[in-house]
């Protein structure tokens, strides 16, 4: 929102002086129109205040809104509008009653935007970090087609949805991330703190040290002089890694190797499917035109493979073929995707169609991620059972050396 002073005349030919925020200009125009002032002058002073946070790129994810909120925001949204209530008054009642600061920010800036005379969609769109093209989209549609009431309760459920596997993949992730971040503390503290008091004892040792404890030993010195170097390396590791897979071809390595790594490919290629049968199934049951509707998909999977399957399949589409066609030959989705969607292009309902395959994926990403715990706890085991044998191994080897060497002694 941008601040304006505005001189404006009323029915009495009055001149009146004030300020009053809008998105422009002419939207500030239209509001003081509505206010049966006749605007004669309009003169920007301010522009809207920005968040602070928006020129912090790595601290941007704290100016957003959870889709959990956004979800019973556009819910509540929906029922007030079709309790009966016009939209500036459903909007007004959103902006006093939204228990999220932020939420309530919004709504007040939408209801200034739409009091202007900017369409609901054009001004949530002022807030890309809040609503998404998807969001926008479902909006205009509702819009355009006299049933918005009914696409915010469909865009409420997708957004349900989309929190609820989120929540599932980062609930199944806690325990492996838990014993990741165990096991790299018992590593350090055996390096920098328990090998070094050993060292002092193997001094003492007469003859060769094993190989394996003096990999040990020098390890454990390296990390005690060189910790720092080893900290720089991770960061910087990942850090290039990370501006690596931002690159489009690092992005596309990145994302073919989700959809075909060992172990967890299934359950990532499932997601994708949820997501794009969930989105798609929703776009088009609101009424979003078919080839509208693949380009925003594509834009919502993501993984660069699978969107660029979709603009595919969306140019074959526009030249008259059929959707089930080109993703029937496409190897990225299963055959049953292809066949429920044939049946609802035959039947005339392709959303339906696409509504229970996503509840089909998402059901089977449950199930998967349910075990995923039960899946990675035999390679956690094995990992930790090689750690503590090698050092076991390392610690325990000069000891018996020299056991040996005391037994084996000749007596007098």
């Amino acid at each position: 929102m941008q601040k304006f002073t505005y001189k404006a005349k009323n029915n009495t030919g009055e001149t009146l002086i004030g300020e009053i925020e809008s998105t422009s200009e002419n939207s500030a125009a239209r509001v003081l129109i509505t206010k049966k002032l006749f605007p004669i002058e309009i003169k920007n002073i301010t522009a809207r205040t920005e968040n602070p946070l928006e020129k912090i790129p790595f601290l941007s994810f704290l100016d957003g809104i959870s889709k959990k909120k956004k979800a019973v925001a556009m819910r509540q949204l929906s029922a007030l509008i079709n309790a009966g209530l016009s939209l500036t008054q459903s909007l007004l009642t959103m902006s006093k009653e939204s228990g999220n600061q932020k939420l309530k920010n919004v709504f007040n800036d939408v209801l200034r935007d739409v009091e202007g005379g900017t369409s609901l969609a054009q001004a949530f769109s002022s807030h890309p970090r809040a609503f998404s093209p998807l969001d926008i989209s479902l909006i205009n549609a509702g819009e355009r087609s006299g049933t918005l009431d009914k696409v915010l309760k469909r865009l409420a459920n997708q957004l349900e949805k989309e929190a609820e596997l989120i929540s599932k993949l980062r609930g199944a992730m806690i325990y492996p991330a838990f014993v990741l971040i165990a096991v790299v503390g018992v590593i350090a503290l055996m390096l920098l703190y328990v090998v070094p008091k050993l060292t002092e004892l193997y001094q003492d040792f007469k003859g060769n040290i094993p190989a394996v404890t003096q990999f040990l030993i020098n390890l454990s010195n390296f990390s005690k002089s060189y910790w720092w170097a080893i900290i720089l390396i991770i960061v910087v590791t990942a850090a290039g890694f990370k501006s690596f897979i931002n690159t489009e071809i690092g992005r596309k390595y990145w994302d073919f190797f989700k959809i075909k790594a060992p172990i967890f490919n299934v359950l990532i290629v499932k997601i994708y499917l949820a997501r794009f049968t969930r989105t798609l199934g929703t776009l088009i049951g609101a009424g979003v035109p078919v080839l509208d509707s693949l380009r925003i998909t594509s834009d919502s999977v993501g993984n660069v493979v699978y969107k660029q399957a979709l603009l595919d399949a969306t140019e074959k589409v526009k030249s008259g073929t059929a959707l089930s066609t080109p993703l029937a030959d496409s190897s990225l989705f299963p055959a049953i995707v292809s066949q429920m969607i044939k049946v609802g292009e035959q039947t005339g309902d392709i959303d339906g169609m696409l509504d229970s395959l996503a509840n089909y994926y998402e059901d089977e990403v449950d199930n998967l991620t349910k075990g995923l715990a039960t899946l990675i706890e035999p390679l956690i085991v094995v990992f930790l059972g090689f750690i503590v044998a090698f050092i076991v191994i390392a610690v325990m080897s000069p000891i018996y050396s020299l056991s040996k060497t005391i037994f084996d002694a000749p007596r007098m």
